[in-house]
């Protein structure tokens, strides 16, 4: 049962780390809502998602590692299954960084 569910939670949060890395890579233009007060493109968008959603995909790629034992597995594996949430944490990464610039930036104009 743990390892259906593990199985079951990793591919869903590997499928939507994919779905919008897709969307970031063709760079989709439009915009979902024309009024909002920022309006993000929805590749922008997708793009604060994946950051978003960092912290649950390591909680779920442990748990992936842990319900199937993989560390006595090769090593190519391991890192196989580490990559999409070192890709969404590379987008929190770009996140905060621009945060920090905006925030540089601010400071220097005012």
């Amino acid at each position: 049962m743990k390892k259906a569910f593990s199985l079951i939670l990793y591919s869903l949060g590997t499928l939507i780390m994919l779905g919008l890395t897709v969307l970031i890579l063709l760079k989709v233009e439009g915009t979902p809502s024309e009024t909002a007060m920022i309006p993000f493109a929805i590749w922008e968008s997708a793009t604060v998602l994946l950051a978003l959603g960092t912290v649950p995909m390591w909680v779920v790629t442990v748990y992936f590692m842990y319900a199937w034992k993989i560390e006595e597995k090769a090593m190519w594996l391991r890192i196989l299954i580490f990559v999409p949430a070192v890709v969404c944490s590379l987008f929190a990464v770009y996140w905060i960084t621009v945060y920090i610039i905006g925030m540089i930036n601010m400071i220097k104009g005012s």
